[in-house]
């Protein structure tokens, strides 16, 4: 128990001190573009003091006070009766200079009022989250016990729940709120997604519905750390996530390609960083720089031919993730197209047609979503949603499922996945990501058993690397999933492994998006 107490307490010690560095560094964002006023988001100062920037400080607001002045790179301070010029927060004073002590109190409180939007914000998220949780847990829970105990075949609960879905659809409910009972509808009755999505779209709510109004800005980047962090309980890989999914997005409105140089050059610094250490390793070993003992941990063993076998998983990971994505597109436009064209999408809230007496048949889509997870529930409820049960399962068993039985298992989670995605049914795609990349990682554990190729290791890694790159190559984000798998297993062993294999994944994902995908869209 004390041990598990300091685990706990330093986990929470190192989320703190993230969050605090990540608040400070990263600029307030406004829909505008513009720097935000002055307000609540700036501490309160003493009033012996006033405030001007320096001449080299730009995009600066001063308070109508005229007692503070607030630019984009932070507050500039300056004493009356100092005479010591302006200077930024956290700058050093003389020890002689008799403001000094004000001054530095102020920075302390501007400083740490500065992080109370972020704080304010992961607070909320994870409280949040925890009750979205709860509710998909107990609902669940419920659903399966009462149809153990009644007539009702526990097979038709996502038709159920698809069904819901449909009813939340027509009544004039606020969308934020709709869509998050949708969630708990979806998940609770077991269909082929995630709750990590919702998550994520739970921060950007109270982002923009409680950080804004309380503190006149918005912190989009810092919401989807809390989504992720609190959705898996991985603060390092919610952070990063953030960066790499925020930076790409970022450059993304600015019409930059590919990303932009900010994710570009976070993507090739990993990268460089991660080659120079495999080249080290295979070059003078495993010696850390510090002597740790082995009980605490383990040495890196990976072989030549594990490097093989993690590349192979990476180019079937990319290839299944590509295909995944296509399937869903498929499936949106197979029931686009499907019936009258002269039909006009409805409105959310709605349920009868713009100009016409009937109701759109496309209303009944999650119904018909839910309908297809029951169906193939008979064949293997493995592949519907428990929490992380049955992944859980998988990583510990796959090395003793049958072949045939796991490449079944991955090909009904994938179109169980497509087709509740192309319903709008709503959920999120990393928790399938996740069980299908550790399925194809089993199954080339066990064909490079049985064929010879490459060097065999441990089963639960393969599964562990197959993850990773499945989930990097789907979402484009293969520093996080990395990262995301190391921070959930707490092994080091593998982590080269993962990022290899997911940057590997990606590619190749991006390789046959670029050469397909967009025949596909054209064609559409």
């Amino acid at each position: 128990m004390p041990r598990q107490i300091r685990r706990n307490a330093g986990k929470w010690i190192l989320l703190a001190v993230t969050v605090l560095l990540f608040s400070r560094n990263v600029q307030p964002f406004t829909p505008s573009g513009r720097a935000p006023k002055f307000n609540a988001y700036v501490a309160p100062l003493p009033r012996r003091l006033s405030f001007r920037p320096s001449p080299q400080h730009k995009n600066c607001i001063t308070h109508p006070s005229k007692k503070a002045v607030h630019c984009s790179d932070g507050l500039q301070l300056r004493s009356r009766g100092s005479g010591g010029g302006n200077r930024a927060p956290g700058s050093s004073r003389r020890s002689g200079d008799s403001s000094g002590d004000s001054g530095g109190s102020s920075s302390a409180v501007s400083y740490f009022s500065s992080s109370l939007p972020p704080v304010f914000l992961g607070l909320t998220t994870g409280a949040a989250i925890v009750l979205l949780k709860l509710s998909i847990s107990s609902l669940q829970s419920f659903f399966y016990t009462t149809s153990s105990s009644s007539s009702i075949p526990s097979s038709l609960i996502p038709f159920f729940g698809g069904a819901v879905v449909v009813l939340l659809t027509v009544i004039p409910i606020q969308d934020n709120l709709k869509r998050t009972l949708s969630a708990i509808s979806t998940l609770s009755t077991g269909n082929s997604l995630g709750p990590e999505g919702p998550c994520i779209e739970l921060g950007e709510t109270l982002d923009t519905k409680v950080i804004k109004p309380l503190f006149n800005t918005t912190l989009p980047q810092h919401a989807m750390a809390a989504g992720v962090s609190a959705g898996f309980n991985a603060p390092i890989a919610g952070v990063i996530y953030a960066l790499e999914v925020g930076a790409k997005l970022n450059n993304a409105k600015d019409g930059a390609e590919d990303g932009g140089d900010e994710y570009n050059k976070l993507i090739t610094m990993f990268l460089c960083s991660i080659s120079a250490s495999l080249i080290t390793h295979f070059g003078l070993g495993n010696d850390l720089a510090f002597n740790t003992p082995a009980s605490v941990i383990n040495s890196l063993n990976l072989s030549f031919g594990e490097v093989i076998d993690f590349s192979v998983i990476g180019c079937l990971c990319g290839l299944g993730a590509f295909l995944l994505e296509q399937s869903e597109e498929m499936v949106k436009k197979s029931l686009a197209n499907f019936g009258t064209e002269e039909r006009k999408e409805i409105e959310i809230g709605e349920g009868e047609i713009e100009g016409g007496g009937g109701v759109d048949w496309k209303i009944f889509m999650p119904m018909l979503g839910g309908l297809t997870c029951s169906a193939l529930s008979t064949l293997d409820s493995r592949i519907l949603f428990f929490g992380y049960d049955t992944l859980n399962t998988l990583l510990l068993s796959s090395s003793t499922i049958p072949l045939l039985e796991l490449t079944r298992l991955i090909f009904l989670k994938s179109v169980a996945t497509s087709v509740a995605r192309g319903t709008n049914l709503v959920g999120g795609v990393l928790a399938p990501s996740l069980f299908i990349g550790a399925g194809v990682g089993s199954v080339w554990f066990g064909v490079s058993g049985d064929v010879g190729v490459g060097s065999v290791g441990s089963g639960p890694a393969y599964a562990l690397v197959g993850a990773a790159s499945f989930l990097g190559s789907r979402l484009g984000c293969p520093i996080a999933s990395s990262v995301l798998v190391f921070e959930l297993t707490r092994d080091y062993d593998v982590l080269i492994a993962l990022v290899a294999a997911s940057f590997i994944g990606r590619g190749v994902y991006v390789l046959l998006n670029d050469k397909f995908g967009a025949r596909n869209k054209e064609n559409q």
